[in-house]
């Protein structure tokens, strides 16, 4: 009977064990749920932040890129602007050169001297000797921008001045009537270029001898005619021309004194007229105009009368 009961004991014992061992695991199962629901929330919080941050990095980078391109855009349409009033401003320019250099009106300063003298005022008639410098081989200085030489604007200045003094009843003489130069030979040698000259100023009878030129300088601004005499000689002349002359040009001067064997060629009054500087862009357009030669042919003449008047 003891026995008996003691092996009920036992069961009754081990079936207690048991019962205490399911309790146990039932209650420990909640913790890997609980821990695989944490995993998971974590997990989707975590992709839904990825998910946030990308469209948030997406909109930035969009933002940036609008900004960088609306940038672009305005500093191409500023550089375009730009490009575009440059372009306006050289048209513009060019045209005003072509105009300047084209024109046959108005190319040139008016001549306030240019009806100087009246019919009551006419003075004696004389003869001229015009000198037109250098020539063929000796081509002179040459103009800065159109390349023009000194010795073409010279012949193209005494022909006006000619035109000019004949029509005023006076004779003209002329030491070069052609682009040559005046060397016995083709071969140009300047003294025998000068001689001649002399020869033809002194095998005709003269009252006056002008030089035509042209001047150039280092400083490209300086313009304007320039009247040169011989020094020791009687320089009335020089100044009464240099007066004529600085009634067109902005710069006042004075006639010069030098040594120059063509003044020497002569015992009469006799100058040499630089009549602007080759060097200057304006005077270069303006003398290569047929219409400002044509009036500096007459502020010339207007000149000489004006001397007339006063040593006759």
């Amino acid at each position: 009977m003891s026995t008996k009961n003691s092996k009920i004991n036992k069961t009754n014992k081990y079936e207690k064990n048991v019962d205490k061992y399911v309790e146990i695991v039932n209650k420990s199962t909640p913790y890997p749920q609980r821990a695989f629901k944490f995993l998971y929330r974590a997990t989707a919080l975590v992709l839904l932040a990825s998910i946030i941050s990308g469209f948030v990095f997406m909109a930035l980078g969009q933002y940036v890129l609008e900004h960088s391109r609306k940038g672009q855009e305005a500093s191409i349409q500023e550089q375009n602007l730009l490009e575009q009033n440059n372009l306006q401003q050289k048209l513009l320019e060019i045209k005003q050169e072509h105009n300047l250099l084209n024109q046959n009106i108005n190319c040139s300063p008016p001549n306030r001297q240019a009806n100087a003298s009246t019919a009551n005022e006419t003075p004696q008639f004389k003869t001229i000797v015009i000198d037109a410098g250098h020539g063929g081989r000796d081509a002179g200085v040459r103009g800065e921008i159109t390349d023009v030489a000194e010795s073409d604007l010279n012949l193209q200045v005494t022909f006006a001045l000619r035109d000019e003094l004949k029509q005023r009843g006076h004779t003209v003489v002329l030491t070069r009537q052609t682009k040559g130069h005046l060397s016995k030979t083709d071969r140009f040698v300047k003294r025998e270029d000068m001689e001649a000259r002399e020869t033809t100023i002194q095998n005709n009878a003269h009252d006056f001898v002008i030089s035509i030129h042209m001047n150039r300088f280092s400083d490209s601004k300086r313009r304007g005619a320039q009247v040169f005499y011989q020094k020791g000689s009687d320089n009335t002349l020089a100044k009464y021309m240099q007066n004529a002359l600085n009634q067109n040009q902005e710069k006042k001067t004075q006639a010069i004194a030098g040594d120059f064997f063509i003044l020497r060629a002569s015992k009469k009054p006799s100058i040499i007229i630089e009549c602007g500087f080759l060097s200057n862009p304006t005077d270069e357009k303006q003398l290569a105009c047929p219409d400002h030669q044509k009036q500096l042919a007459k502020t010339i003449a207007n000149g000489l009368e004006e001397f007339l008047k006063i040593s006759t």
